[in-house]
């Protein structure tokens, strides 16, 4: 990749990798949110339909 040769020969690749590394950590995190939402929002209907009865 001609992208990433020019990145290492200028010293800037790291910088690409340190930020990639981090929009992964973050979409790893948002899916971890989104799980732990629709968990709570099943744990919601549960709950309505035993006050509903």
């Amino acid at each position: 990749m001609v992208d990433e040769a020019i990145a290492k020969s200028l010293d800037i690749w790291w910088r690409f990798q340190k930020l990639e590394n981090i929009i992964k950590d973050k979409d790893v995190y948002i899916e971890k949110l989104l799980k732990q939402r629709e968990l709570l929002q099943n744990e919601i209907i549960e709950l309505r339909a035993k006050l509903d009865g």
